[in-house]
């Protein structure tokens, strides 16, 4: 990096907290106790904000991603649009993720992101801070893509129970790569299965909620959850075999 061939360095990196890196001689520099680089929690502030440390006024509870965030929420009530952009910019590629998992191409994905956007501006006034913040915009995201998802909803054919009554789905094949990879791999399902796969295994929700939500059975949901593994299953094994032989 920039400071590569120096041996005292201090790195401070700002992220949802606030981070100080310290190299001292060419050594990284831990402090008696190991945390001298947690200069975040010292209380400089008079705002009586509490810290995560249980402090108050730390530099932490002014500077982080997690108070600007919290000031572009404020912001957002006020239809501040400096404020949304700077919100959008924060939460785009995690939202962009969640819609990604329920739509069949990139472009039906961002078209999700914008409409979830425009939702979440248009609620924010109901959003209440004791939730978490990404919990909240991942249900309207959800239910964004949902949305979508009825638009196409004659489109898509459901299995039934008997047909999925026979595969036999190997757990262990779905768990020797990442999470990434696995949704590489959802993106290319068929619409009933990559739906039904993300709600009940990314997002956890109930068969019983699927049902009602997706309007089928609790038997449609369980058959085309177990297409979906089965698929995976087969599709993640050749991707194996094929780094194996490779």
């Amino acid at each position: 990096g920039a400071a590569g061939d120096d041996k005292n360095v201090m790195v401070i990196n700002m992220g949802w907290g606030v981070g100080l890196g310290l190299i001292l001689d060419g050594e990284l520099y831990r402090g008696d106790n190991g945390f001298a680089g947690e200069f975040s929690h010292i209380p400089v502030f008079t705002n009586n904000k509490l810290c995560s440390c249980g402090k108050s006024g730390c530099l932490e509870t002014e500077t982080s991603l997690l108070v600007l965030v919290e000031k572009a929420i404020e912001g957002c009530r006020r239809r501040n649009s400096l404020q949304q952009r700077l919100l959008f910019e924060n939460y785009a590629s995690y939202a962009k993720y969640i819609c990604m998992r329920y739509s069949s191409s990139e472009e039906e994905a961002e078209e999700s992101l914008s409409d979830g956007f425009l939702k979440i501006f248009d609620k924010i006034d109901k959003y209440k801070v004791e939730i978490p913040f990404e919990i909240w915009l991942r249900k309207i995201m959800i239910n964004t893509a949902i949305d979508s998802y009825r638009k196409n909803k004659k489109e898509i054919i459901f299995e039934n129970i008997e047909i999925a009554d026979n595969i036999n789905v190997q757990e262990e094949n779905l768990s020797t790569i990442s999470a990434n990879e696995i949704m590489i791999f959802v993106q290319r399902l068929p619409r009933s299965y990559q739906t039904v796969f993300s709600l009940y295994v990314v997002d956890g929700y109930s068969h019983a909620e699927i049902a009602k939500i997706l309007e089928i059975t609790e038997s449609a949901s369980r058959a085309n959850l177990s297409k979906a593994r089965a698929k995976l299953q087969e599709w993640i094994k050749e991707f194996i075999n094929k780094l194996g032989n490779g």
